[in-house]
């Protein structure tokens, strides 16, 4: 369909600037949601939503920050909002759960 090959073409453009730094990964998802918002593209819209996600999880790994945890996990609960396919909603509660996980072995004062 016309419509799938379209979604993977924005989403293979959005995953080649994974190998670029966070700041213009983080400014590729923020302006594949706003297209995705305006062209009312919703799988495209859950995909940045996890991709943003993803990003500030690594985030709050590295940095311990609590706020990027929040951050993820609002970006996360947000995509899982709006999703309808039942893989991809069980994909966002696999990564809500690892997300708790991450924050216990982190914050944990041992």
């Amino acid at each position: 369909s016309d419509n799938m090959s379209t979604l993977s073409e924005k989403l293979q453009i959005l995953q080649s600037t994974l190998d670029d730094s966070g700041d213009d990964l983080e400014r590729g998802y923020t302006r594949a949601l706003r297209d995705a918002i305006i062209n009312m593209d919703s799988r495209l819209e859950e995909e940045a939503l996890k991709g943003l996600g993803d990003l500030y999880m690594e985030k709050f790994r590295m940095s311990k920050n609590l706020e990027e945890f929040d951050k993820s996990t609002a970006f996360y609960e947000a995509a899982l909002s709006r999703c309808t396919d039942v893989d991809v909603v069980e994909t966002i509660r696999h990564r809500l759960l690892y997300a708790e996980t991450l924050k216990r072995k982190l914050t944990d004062k041992h």
